[in-house]
C-alpha cells in the first residue's frame, strides 16, 4: 500500500470550503450500505498507520466524519471543532445529533498520474458512525462511472488549475 507522501513535498489544494459559506438546513445520510467509494488520507496521522480511511460518496446533504478518525488526527494538527446542535438524519434508524463541525483537510490520489491532491471540506463529527467519512453529492465532482471493477469519479474544481478534469479512482473491488 502506497503512503501518503512526505510533508516535504508540495501538494496543491484543489478545492476548500473554508470561506466557502456552506450551510445545509437539514444534514442527512441517504445510504444504508456504508460500502467505501474510494480511499482517501489524513495529512497528519499517527505514525504507526499510513492514514488511509475508507469515504463513502452517496445521497444526502452535508459532510460528515466519524469522531474515531478525527480524533485520531495529532492534537497538533488536529482541525478545531466548533459547536453545533444539528440533528443529522438517516435513511433508517434514530437520527443523531453532530458533535460539532470542523473544516478537514483530506488528501485524494489523481488516478491518471498518481499524485496526491488536497481537499478541504467541512464536515461534521458523529460520535457513531462506520465509515471513516461520509461526502454527500460533492460539486466538485462531475461524472461518476463504474468501470473495470471500480468507481471512477471525473472531477472539475472549476477554477482552471491543474485538477480541472482529474480522474480520482476507487482502486479495488466492487462488493
Amino acid at each position: 500500500m502506497a503512503c501518503p507522501p512526505s510533508s516535504e513535498q508540495h501538494i496543491p489544494t484543489l478545492y476548500d470550503e473554508t470561506h466557502r459559506g456552506i450551510w445545509h438546513s437539514s444534514l442527512q445520510i441517504l445510504s444504508i450500505g456504508n460500502s467505501p467509494s474510494l480511499i482517501a488520507y489524513l495529512e497528519h496521522h499517527h505514525p504507526n498507520t499510513d492514514g488511509s480511511f475508507a469515504v463513502c460518496i452517496a445521497s444526502g446533504n452535508g459532510n460528515f466524519i466519524s469522531q474515531k478518525l478525527y480524533d485520531s488526527i495529532p492534537d497538533e494538527h488536529r482541525p478545531q471543532m466548533e459547536a453545533t446542535d444539528q440533528e443529522v438524519t438517516f435513511l433508517i434508524g434514530q437520527a443523531a445529533n453532530a458533535l460539532g463541525q470542523v473544516f478537514v483537510p483530506i488528501l485524494l490520489t489523481n488516478a491518471k498520474n498518481g499524485e496526491r491532491f488536497r481537499v478541504v471540506l467541512q464536515a461534521y463529527v458523529l460520535e457513531e458512525m462506520s465509515m471513516g467519512m461520509f461526502i454527500s453529492h460533492p460539486k466538485w465532482i462531475e461524472k461518476t462511472l463504474f468501470e473495470k471493477d471500480a468507481w471512477e469519479y471525473i472531477c472539475n474544481f472549476g477554477d482552471g488549475n491543474a485538477g480541472k478534469g482529474d480522474v480520482i479512482m476507487f482502486k479495488g473491488k466492487q462488493r
